[in-house]
């Protein structure tokens, strides 16, 4: 079980966080920095779904990349909230809650929409 905390290392971080989202905002006129940023996405894609689900090579890089993005976007999106307003960004508790909401929902509706 994977005992760092994304979330709580954000503060520790927060300035390579700013510039990344600036960077994210620098490459709509910037090719090369678009790039740069998509392939270290890439990477990150892989690096995510090995270390978060052990999926790699023997699930096949479709799926590994798949659950790579998922998590990719969920980071994401948690670093944006959180450097917008920390106190009332997601927990991990708040994540794990929601993302049981949301397969519950799955599971009634039988997949559906």
């Amino acid at each position: 079980m994977l005992k760092w905390s994304w979330i709580g290392s954000f503060e520790a971080h927060r300035p390579a966080l700013v510039a990344s989202f600036e960077a994210f905002t620098r490459a709509e006129h910037s090719p090369e920095l678009r790039e740069q940023i998509a392939a270290g996405h890439e990477e990150t894609r892989f690096w995510l779904a090995s270390l978060l689900q052990g999926s790699g090579d023997a699930d096949g890089e479709g799926s590994a990349r798949v659950v790579g993005s998922f998590y990719l976007a969920l980071l994401n999106g948690l670093m944006v909230q959180w450097l917008l307003d920390p106190a009332h960004a997601p927990s991990g508790r708040d994540m794990a809650e929601a993302l049981r909401s949301i397969l519950a929902s799955v599971r009634s509706t039988g997949g559906a929409g």
